[in-house]
């Protein structure tokens, strides 16, 4: 259901320091930027490590080690968000092969009743999405 829609179509962009596409959230809710789990992208079979990435939500940029502090701070549904991915060869023009999975903790829904993590009983949605983007 999310899969298909998590990257936006036409949305890569070459930037003087690397470049950047825009994603959506894997969750029909918003949701705080603290629940954020996992962001794994890669372009044209080369994964791009976190700490060459961002996320900006909202005009603000965030790091992703500083997302777990941010709980309130939300990511909503019916916007996209930009990943920045800063590197020193410039993306070629041209048409990329770009994979996305995103994994989100939805707290509100709790599948393990019982447990001594509150943060793990509860939901995992993840979903990976992969399209062809002309840069």
């Amino acid at each position: 259901m999310f899969a298909d829609r998590l990257i936006t179509d036409g949305s890569l962009k070459r930037t003087d320091d690397g470049f950047s596409v825009e994603i959506r959230l894997n969750w029909y809710r918003s949701l705080p930027l603290s629940c954020i789990r996992e962001v794994t992208l890669t372009v044209d079979g080369a994964r791009v490590e976190p700490e060459s990435s961002s996320i900006v939500v909202d005009g603000v940029e965030y790091h992703w080690a500083d997302l777990p502090e941010h709980i309130d701070t939300f990511w909503f549904v019916g916007d996209p968000a930009e990943l920045r991915v800063r590197r020193a060869e410039p993306l070629e023009p041209g048409l990329h092969e770009v994979e996305l999975t995103l994994s989100s903790r939805i707290p509100y829904v709790v599948v393990a009743v019982g447990n001594d993590n509150p943060a793990e009983a509860c939901l995992f949605e993840t979903n990976t999405c992969a399209k062809s983007l002309a840069a």
